[in-house]
């Protein structure tokens, strides 16, 4: 019968290094989660109020996602390629995890990695650390966290003062989404009499060849 041999004891330097390092990950958390993160058992959640508690849940809740953001940037270091990263995540999440959100949380955890999430909704962190908004990234986070408790409206209106051009688009996008989903629910016959009733016979005819 083989012994296995006994743990390794870490070093006091090492100890000491690993114990820094692990503080140093929960800095940018909010106090109580702080906390929580770190001894979860040294928090008396009786001495919150209701409003405290609610909050406590929506701090965590929003730090998740940066959290998620780095586990999944950490994943993608090990790989060389976008397409061995992507087949692993499909392996191991399915459809809980699509490449689309795999990237928007990347995306997040690259920007608040050195930025304070603060009380930015978490709607409103993905759109600033969006990467079609990394020149202007910056000055929106400033703006934003002079706000105090900003909203996606607010930094949305922000963007747009930045970017006008981008609100146009967006509209456009947002009518067509909602268009499209409007059009699934129509039955075979109420797409025909749809497309009968709102189209002239020379473009429903290009729609054959």
């Amino acid at each position: 019968m083989a012994i296995k041999a006994p743990p390794r004891r870490l070093k006091e330097d090492d100890a000491n290094r690993l114990a820094e390092e692990f503080g140093n990950r929960s800095d940018s958390l909010p106090k109580q989660v702080n906390v929580i993160y770190k001894n979860p058992k040294k928090l008396d959640l009786r001495a919150l109020s209701l409003d405290d508690l609610a909050e406590q849940i929506i701090d965590i809740e929003r730090q998740s996602h940066v959290l998620k953001g780095q586990i999944l940037l950490e994943a993608r270091s090990r790989f060389n390629a976008d397409l061995e990263f992507g087949k692993w995540r499909s392996e191991k999440f399915s459809d809980r995890l699509s490449e689309k959100m795999a990237n928007n949380l990347m995306h997040l955890a690259k920007f608040f990695d050195d930025q304070k999430l603060g009380k930015i909704p978490v709607s409103a962190a993905y759109l600033i650390a969006a990467p079609q908004h990394e020149d202007i990234a910056d000055v929106v986070y400033e703006r934003v966290i002079e706000l105090g408790k900003p909203s996606l409206k607010n930094v949305k209106a922000i963007i747009a003062e930045l970017k006008p051009s981008e609100l146009k688009n967006e509209k456009l996008e947002v009518n067509k989404e909602e268009i499209y989903q409007k059009m699934d629910k129509l039955s075979k016959h109420e797409l025909i009499d749809f497309i009968w009733n709102h189209m002239n016979a020379k473009t429903i005819n290009k729609l054959f060849h």
